[in-house]
This record gives structure tokens, sequence and C-alpha cells, in this order.
């Protein structure tokens, strides 16, 4: 972990350790600070048996024997990725696959084509997994093409006040003009705020079990199941005239200077 934390680490970012066993957190923390992170907050108690013991979502990014993927590579397109030294690399590697140290990676990720399967490797597989790791962090459910109405919080106040003065009770879509895949606008709250949108797209059951994973550090549910399969069965398309008339992309350019820069848990508010 040393050899890599500076390349990827936040060092403004505090910091949570799962490790297999209770005694290399010490370890762990004390590698860490050597090299400038002392913002180690906390740690999985038990380590990551316990989290599974406890019945809670494993995300798991698969692995392939040497034949396996062979056969793999010959019923899809998969883009094989070599997260080795280019030393390393040039010495021999699998026939087209592309080569990026993991060490780059995070940096890199625009090269990495968000429409094909993935899969990293390396000499010993610390790496290649190291390398998964920094790709599933952009992880999208399916293919991100799912089509959603986004609405700003301006155009959701009038409609409920509007809907305050009538004299019956009423269901109404609150939906904005607009209509964009969710992926649009994932990218476009990127651009907004500067960001690269570093997306990888992976089934929905692993985008789930990824999301609840930092729910449960977060002490707040993200996105339920119920959730997800209405976003990506559209119901989130309104099938009546759109009531919202400001639209996100333009609100997103002259406000993304103000997003993200404290987050507020739903469930504390309560």
């Amino acid at each position: 972990m040393p050899n890599f934390a500076g390349w990827i680490f936040d060092p403004e970012r505090d910091i949570l350790l799962v490790t297999e066993r209770q005694e290399d957190i010490e370890t762990a923390t004390r590698y860490l600070a050597h090299i400038g992170f002392d913002k180690v907050k906390g740690y999985l108690c038990e380590g990551i048996e316990d989290w599974q013991n406890r019945g809670m979502l494993l995300g798991q990014s698969g692995i392939y024997t040497v034949d396996g993927l062979h056969e793999k590579r010959k019923e899809e397109d998969l883009f094989v990725l070599d997260v080795r030294e280019k030393e390393e690399y040039a010495q021999g590697h699998i026939p087209g696959s592309a080569n990026i140290y993991v060490g780059e990676l995070e940096k890199r990720l625009a090269e990495v084509p968000s429409d094909r399967s993935v899969v990293s490797v390396c000499s010993t597989g610390n790496r290649s997994g190291l390398g998964a790791s920094i790709l599933a962090r952009g992880a999208m459910p399916g293919s991100g093409h799912y089509r959603l109405q986004p609405i700003t919080l301006d155009d959701v106040g009038r409609i409920v006040a509007d809907a305050a003065l009538l004299d019956e009770s009423v269901t109404l879509d609150a939906a904005g003009p607009e209509v964009m895949t969710f992926e649009e606008l994932v990218r476009a709250i990127a651009a907004a705020t500067g960001q690269q949108a570093r997306i990888l797209h992976v089934p929905p059951w692993f985008a789930l079990g990824l999301i609840r994973a930092v729910g449960w550090i977060m002490r707040e549910v993200i996105l339920s199941r119920e959730e997800l399969a209405g976003l990506m069965e559209e119901l989130l398309v309104s099938h009546e005239p759109p009531r919202g008339t400001e639209s996100v992309r333009i609100w997103l350019a002259g406000h993304g200077d103000q997003l993200g820069r404290r987050y507020a848990a739903e469930l504390a508010r309560r």
C-alpha cells in the first residue's frame, strides 16, 4: 500500500481503513503517516470478514484465469488494461492490450472506454486489483442511457406553492423541460464543477453494492434498490407537459462553483 497511496489518495480527505486483520490497522496507519497521510479517522472493526458475516453486500470485480480470459476475448470485445510499468509492458504483454501504469490511471481514465468491459492485468494481481478499484470509483449502473427529467429546486418550490393554493388534492409530476440520459446528467455535473467524468459501466447489482457500502460509512441511504430500478425503468420521465421551466444544464453552468462543497445527510435532517 505505501508504494501506491501517494499516487491515488487525496491528502485532504479523511481515510477509513478496511483490512483482513485488525492487527494490520496500526501498521497501515503508521505507513500512511510516514508519507504524509495522517487523516485516518476510523476502520472497520472486525475486518471485511465481519462485514460479510453480517450479511452486508460485497462488491466483486471477478477474476479470470489465463484460459478463461482467452476464451472470453473470443466472445466479447474486452478492453484489456495492463497496469504494469512501461518497461514491464515492453518486455512482453497480451496482444491488443493497452498500457496505463496503475499510478497514473486516476489521471488517465479518459483513455479507458466507457462502452466496453474492462479487464485489468499485471504480474501478480496486486496492481490489477488496485486498478479495478480505481475504475470502480466511477461505476455507473448499466448503460447509463436511461432517461430522466431533472428539475431545479426553484421550479419545485414554485410547483408546490401553486399546488398549495388549489382547493383539491392533486398528484403532479415535477419534471424539468429537458430530457437527458443519466450519463449525460453525470457528465454535466462533472463539467460544471470542473471535474473529469470518470465513468465505468458495471452491472446494477455491483453498483448497488458499492453504493450501500458508501452509505454504511456515511450513515445514509444514498440509493435504494427500488429507486435504482425506477431510475433504470425511466420512471423519472414524465408523460405530462413539463411544469419546470428552468434548464438544469444552464443552472449547473451558473452554479458549478457552489456544488459539492459540503455533504448534507438526508437522514441527519430528519
